[in-house]
Order: structure tokens, then sequence, then C-alpha cells
């Protein structure tokens, strides 16, 4: 696998564990033209989304060098960060590991010597040998999704197998999980885009699905948490495969969210997917992804009672339930209701600002991203808003989440946004956004004239935006005429 970077440099790592018994790693290496002063270990998260990020971070000095000390506790897994990219690696105390890679082509391209070589070198030799079918699933992924002539599905059982051939018998057989997840995904969702075909039977494909999933252990917990985002994506195209996103967007009130419209459907269906995981503790892994979801992007009232519900069952995993009831915690603070979260951000102009800064008027914050279809799709109608209530009685503060300082700015310049922007460059883990513990995104939240939230990610510009004001400002303007007689 070769990347090409304008930067060129080497990269000397030695990964040192020290032999007594006490569990300590140390992890150091020398940067050489090093331009970035920190270097991460990104360890594993309970939630790729909602749990707070595991990062361990190490300074650069001016010679290159860094070095980090662990205590562990048997072999662990992590993903070194550098310059944007990452590669995986493996700590076990006691061992020795060194490598060493050149900037331009990492994570390519690297010399492993010490404990682990071999294994890091089916990792390197499987990365080259599906570098160009993984170049190839991409293409075919574009046809595949418009009901196209595709090689995408079998492409992604011939990864798997060369997947297993490479890395089976290494610390690295869990990203066989992760392309085994991909793959069956894209087998929902071709029952999702056949299902209208009339000699195509939409249960026994479902089944057929269902059946090679537990053949492939893909609901074991290894698996589950090998997988992008738990079983989220797995669930969410077999709920599809159902016909009830088509069946709600299809009618003639439009809706915010078709998974919280059909909520309890919805839930039905994950419900009977979660009693097909025989998995102890992989059911007990899914459980804690629906809750989260639940509580995070779709209901929180829902979400809570669902809490209650398998408190009983969580229970025999004390870290999840300790996870949902912090999350549920956090969340139940950004409820509408609730003083709304301060805030302090840097505007596109090199000014701060902060919540005190719009007492008196409504404040609606958007989190959006340069890369995000759908916050692209608001723009018109948040244009629209700010054109009909003017700054006096409706400020709004757009969050960038982009990485990219390059392209939020590039952005802004091909779309006229005229009301207040901020950037930090710490993506999903933008400050703000993380306080009110969103998930996905345009999320909006709208705060009132006294400082209190009205509505948390239950409107949109091109929805209901427009009548939630109306209805509060002539709240205002009958409390107001009430008042003077």
């Amino acid at each position: 696998m070769r990347l090409t970077l304008r930067l060129s440099f080497i990269i000397s790592i030695a990964i040192i564990s020290c032999t007594r018994d006490s569990g300590e790693a140390v992890l150091s290496g020398t940067i050489s033209n090093a331009l970035s002063d920190r270097i991460i270990l990104s360890a594993e998260r309970i939630h790729y989304k909602f749990s707070d990020p595991e990062y361990i971070e190490a300074t650069v000095g001016e010679n290159g060098f860094f070095e980090f000390r662990l205590d562990l506790e048997g072999e662990q897994h992590f993903k070194l960060i550098y310059n944007n990219n990452s590669f995986p690696v493996f700590m076990k105390p006691g061992q020795k590991t060194s490598l060493s890679f050149h900037h331009a082509h990492f994570p390519g391209s690297i010399r492993v010597s010490g404990f682990g070589r071999a294994h890091y070198e089916s990792l390197l030799a499987f990365l080259d040998e599906t570098e160009s079918l993984t170049r190839h699933m991409a293409r075919e992924r574009s046809r595949f999704v418009r009901s196209q002539p595709n090689e995408y599905l079998n492409a992604h059982r011939n990864k798997i197998s060369r997947a297993k051939e490479f890395l089976g018998e290494t610390p690295f057989s869990f990203l066989i999980y992760g392309y085994i997840g991909e793959y069956l995904v894209g087998r929902l969702h071709e029952i999702k885009l056949r299902k209208e075909d009339q000699n195509f039977n939409v249960d026994l494909a479902r089944l057929s699905v269902l059946t090679e999933a537990q053949l492939q252990r893909f609901f074991s917990h290894e698996s589950l948490k090998a997988q992008r985002a738990g079983i989220r994506d797995f669930s969410n195209e077999w709920i599809q495969t159902f016909g009830i996103q088509s069946r709600i967007l299809s009618e003639s009130q439009p809706v915010l969210n078709w998974v919280i419209a059909a909520g309890d459907e919805v839930r039905m269906h994950r419900l009977q997917l979660l009693d097909s995981i025989t998995d102890p503790d992989a059911r007990l892994h899914a459980l804690m992804y629906f809750i989260a979801e639940e509580l995070g992007d779709f209901d929180f009232q829902a979400g809570s009672a669902m809490l209650e519900e398998f408190r009983s069952e969580l229970e025999a995993k004390p870290e999840y339930l300790a996870f949902l009831e912090h999350l549920h915690y956090e969340l139940s603070l950004s409820q509408p209701g609730m003083e709304a979260i301060p805030f302090q951000l840097e505007t596109f102009d090199g000014d701060f600002i902060s919540l005190e800064d719009f007492q008196g008027t409504y404040l609606l914050l958007e989190f959006w991203a340069s890369w995000c279809p759908n916050c692209a799709r608001e723009t018109a109608d948040l244009i629209k808003l700010r054109e009909t209530y003017g700054e006096t009685d409706l400020q709004i503060v757009s969050v960038s989440l982009d990485e990219s300082e390059e392209a939020w700015r590039a952005a802004l310049s091909r779309i006229n946004k005229p009301w207040i922007h901020t950037f930090d460059g710490n993506g999903f883990d933008q400050e703000t956004f993380r306080s009110y513990r969103a998930g996905s995104i345009p999320y909006y939240v709208l705060i009132g004239r006294d400082g209190t939230i009205l509505r948390n990610n239950d409107i949109r510009p091109s929805l209901n935006l427009v009548d939630v004001l109306d209805d509060l400002i002539y709240a205002d303007l009958d409390h107001t005429y009430a008042g003077q007689n």
C-alpha cells in the first residue's frame, strides 16, 4: 500500500517492553525532519462515537524524539497516529519490537525487527497484495449503489479470502471481521435495492444473510468489537430491508428522521435481531450500542426506558452500564428546558465569542462540515431564515467539524453564509459538539433569549424551524402586548 505525500522523512520507532512482570511498555522513536510536535496512540473505545476518545499523546522534541510509557495488562492493540495517518500496532509486556518507515510511504513500506516481525510482515504483504483490489472495490461500489452490473460483493469475498490467508494467524486477525462486516452490510443493501424485483424473495435473502453472518461468526463479541461502528451499520441496513424507510419517506408529511418517525417499529426489529445473538458478551455489546444510539441519535425518552428495561442484564458488564449511565446523565444536561452549555469559540475573523454574547436573542447552533451533503442541503433554507428574521430575533453560529482549515475556508468562499462561523480543526472531537453529546451532522440546537435550550436536534431549516421560530416570536409578542395592558 503506497500513499504519495509531499513531505519525506524517516520515522524510526522502538517498541520496548521491560522484561519484568510489571507490565510497563515503552514505545519510543525518532522522527527525522518532524514538522508536527505530537504523535498519538489511540486506544480502543467502548463506543466509537459517544464514549470519549482515549488518546495517549507524546511530545515530539526538537530532535524528533518521542516516548510513550504504558502499563499494560497483556497484549493490547493501538493505532499509531501521525500527520493524520494511522497504522495498527500491538504491544505486549516483556517483548521488544522496532518499526521503521519512510513518511512518504506511511503506512506502507515498514521495516520490522524483533517481536512480532512475522505478523507485521504478513499485514504489510496483505496491504500490498490488496491495494489494487481496494481501489477496484471503490469503483465497483459506485455501480453497486446505482444497481448497475458490478463486481462489488465478489471483490469483497476476494478480499476476505486474502485477509484470512495473510492475517488469520496473526494479532491482526480482527481486521478480517471488519471486512466481513462490510461485506454483510453490502449484502443487506443489495436486498434493499432489489426488494421491488418481481422474482426476488426478500425474506429468503434476509435469512441467507443472517445464516452467513452466523457462519462467519459475525455475531461474536470479538467480531462486533472489530466493526467500524459496532452493530450499528448492520442493524441499520437490516431494518431497511423491511421497507420502513421507503414507506415513511413516501408519506405526504415530511419527517425529520425516518428512524424516529417509525420508532417503535424500528426498535422491534432491533430487539428481534438482538435475539439472534447467542454469545452473551456479544449480545451485551450489541445491546449497549442500541441503547446508546437511541439515547444520543434518536429518542432520548425511549432510550431512557430501554436503559431501565435492560439494566439488570447490563449489570453483567459493569463497564457498559457505567458508560450508558454516564451518557444518559450528560445527555440529560442538554435536553430542552436546561441551561445552554457555555462555550467560547474562535470565529472566521479571529475573534472570540461566548454564549453570553447572545443574551436577548434566539441563537441557533449549527454543527456541520464542508464534506457533509446533508448539511449542504440545509444551506438555502438557512439563508432564507436569516433573511426572514434578521439579527434582532435570530443569531446563527455555524460550528465547523472540518479537520482541514483549508477545506473549511474554501467551502465558505463558495457559499455565501452571512453569519458567524467558527473552526478549531478537531473534527468530531470539537469541544462544543461533544458537550452536547451530538452524534451525526447536521446537528442543530436552538437556544432561547434567556439562555435555556429550547430544541435539541429535532429541528431542521428545511422542515420545521420556521414554524418553531414563528410560534416563539408570536408568543413573545403576545407576552409583550399583555404586559403593556
